[in-house]
Parts: C-alpha cells; structure tokens; sequence
C-alpha cells in the first residue's frame, strides 16, 4: 500500500484587486479552497518540493523577483515553473471559489 498526501487550504481574498491601502477597509468578499495532493509527505514530497524548488531557483531565475529584501515563497515563485513542476511528478493543485 502506497501512502498519499491530501492537504486543505482556505483562504479570503477580494474578487477584484484592492489596493494595500485600502485592505482593512474593504470586507473581503471572496472565498477560495486549495486542495493539494500527492507523495507522502514525510520523504517523497518533502524532497520533491525542495529538488524542485532549487531546480527553480537555477533554471527560472530571470521570473524571480531580484529587487533585495526577504520574500515568502509566494511572492518568490509566483512567476515561475514551479508549480508545472511538481505537477509533472504526480502532484495536483485544485482550486475552488466557495464563495
């Protein structure tokens, strides 16, 4: 028996983009899931994530943002291949607006 990896994320948004300065007036109105699965987490996903991350970092640099500072791997790769990547190797991402 080959064991899996299933994890559930949600999050609220706005449905059109809103400036920073006006966030914590503006209710958010916009509600998503993400639904991640694949390898077990413990070895097979954790290292697939960080090859691939690193593969990323060498090979799609020119999509990632160089400006210095300290960026969350969101800010980081959103630009980049990285989730065709782990996509090609059994990983999916399933987004659904909830609301």
């Amino acid at each position: 028996m080959e064991s899996s990896t299933k994890v559930t994320f949600y999050a609220d948004g706005w449905k059109k983009n809103v400036a920073d300065s006006e966030k914590q007036l503006a209710k958010p109105d916009k509600k998503i899931k993400l639904t991640i699965t694949g390898p077990e987490v413990g070895y097979a996903l954790t290292t697939m994530c960080m090859v691939q991350a690193a593969l990323t970092v060498l090979q799609d640099s020119d999509r990632m943002p160089f400006k210095g500072g300290v960026y969350t791997p969101g800010v980081a790769f959103e630009n980049t291949r990285l989730q065709e990547r782990l996509e090609e190797r059994g990983v999916t991402f399933t987004y659904e607006e909830i609301l």
